[in-house]
């Protein structure tokens, strides 16, 4: 195992940021700081003044920062490229031990079904997000290079857990819609096949890429693609309610896609996933709590 890095977590505010930021924290050998959009401007170039003071050779930077959601795509996309080229600015003045960007499945593309997607197939990124994540992976990678640091692009399917504000179509949208509306809603007859991570498998992989020597490109999965039918099915268990399914309908075809991670698990060949029922009763737990304490006025 390596000295113990310093560890820098871009975008540490966030959903993901928060859990890595606050599981990191607890390491005794190591030193953690976090940079959100509540401390810092990351699409301002001034911010890369304030980071390279606190980044040094032995430094580990996490890139998981991303622009606030916009209700034109295209201004969303703007300011990413514009975070993305303040980092690699950064890169360019400062030596690092290692660079870790989150990347996306979504440069793979989300219009054709696929049931081996690895890291060296096609990437044809379909929306402005996807795109925006590919072009940050080729100025990361350039940048690195230029600078002789190692860097590692990782890209992850659908996060699910407790603290998902968010909550994009997938198991934390239907948690919550059972809930709070006591129904669950599927688009068309919800068999399509999707992989999905639970947000403590995802830090407890994240945390080895950070203390162990790494680089390339990963995919990151948990190897079992469901369908959302199949969780719903798992939820009614664990909420013991007999909730109504609202099927809306389709915009597109059925899109099957299943992640390889066989790179990812020869990395780490010992990890053990979370089984599914495991984590969807943890963020279901989670999500009921919070509704409680809403409730009590406990939360704001």
């Amino acid at each position: 195992m390596e000295t113990k890095p310093n560890i820098l977590v871009l975008g540490n505010g966030g959903f993901i940021g928060t859990a890595l930021y606050n599981h990191l924290k607890k390491e005794k050998e190591c030193e953690v700081r976090g940079v959100n959009s509540s401390s810092m401007n990351l699409t301002s170039p001034e911010s890369i003044s304030k980071i390279e003071n606190i980044v040094d050779e032995n430094t580990v930077i996490v890139f998981l920062a991303r622009a606030p959601r916009n209700q034109d795509p295209l201004t969303t996309f703007e300011q990413d490229i514009l975070i993305t080229c303040n980092v690699a600015r950064l890169i360019k003045k400062k030596s690092l031990k290692k660079f870790l960007y989150f990347s996306s499945t979504s440069v793979y593309g989300d219009g054709e079904t696929n049931l081996c997607i690895n890291e060296n197939t096609k990437r044809a990124p379909t929306s402005y997000y996807g795109i925006s994540k590919l072009v940050s992976e080729e100025i990361l990678q350039k940048v690195c290079q230029e600078n002789g640091i190692s860097i590692v692009i990782l890209r992850p399917c659908m996060i699910y857990g407790p603290g998902n504000n968010e909550r994009p179509y997938g198991p934390d949208r239907l948690i919550y819609s059972i809930i709070n509306q006591g129904q669950l809603e599927l688009i068309g007859d919800g068999t399509d096949l999707r992989d999905y991570l639970f947000l403590e498998d995802l830090v407890r992989i994240l945390e080895k890429f950070i203390f162990y020597p790494s680089q390339g490109i990963y995919n990151l999965a948990s190897d079992d693609s469901v369908s959302m039918l199949y969780i719903s099915e798992i939820l009614r268990e664990i909420s013991k309610k007999d909730f109504p399914i609202i099927k809306l309908e389709r915009n597109r075809p059925k899109i099957d896609q299943k992640l390889d991670i066989s790179k990812l698990l020869s990395f780490y060949p010992d990890f053990k996933f979370s089984p599914l029922k495991k984590g969807l009763r943890k963020s279901y737990e989670f999500f009921l709590l919070n509704q409680n304490l809403n409730k009590m006025g406990t939360v704001k």
